[in-house]
């Protein structure tokens, strides 16, 4: 086995696992161990967890008052007199 045909090999065990970790992995960042609990506890963790996710960056729109989509306020807008 020579050097290239190593290096192509890692590269392309290397892409399955990127592939394997993006779609099968649940992200569990900025959920309180209740909501990864929860998360966990479906039959489909993963789109639970993409669907919540989506849930909280509505609210989190609402919340801010630019549920409308009107445009987004950048720092400058806020702290320019």
């Amino acid at each position: 086995m020579t050097q290239r045909t190593a290096y192509l090999i890692f590269c392309i065990w290397d892409a399955f696992e990127f592939v394997v970790i993006y779609f099968f992995t649940v992200e569990t960042k900025g959920y309180s161990l209740e909501e990864i609990e929860e998360i966990f506890d479906q039959p489909s963790p993963v789109k639970y967890s993409k669907e919540l996710q989506k849930v909280k960056r509505e609210a989190a729109k609402a919340a801010r008052g630019d549920a409308e989509g009107g445009g987004s306020t950048t720092w400058w807008n806020k702290h320019r007199k």
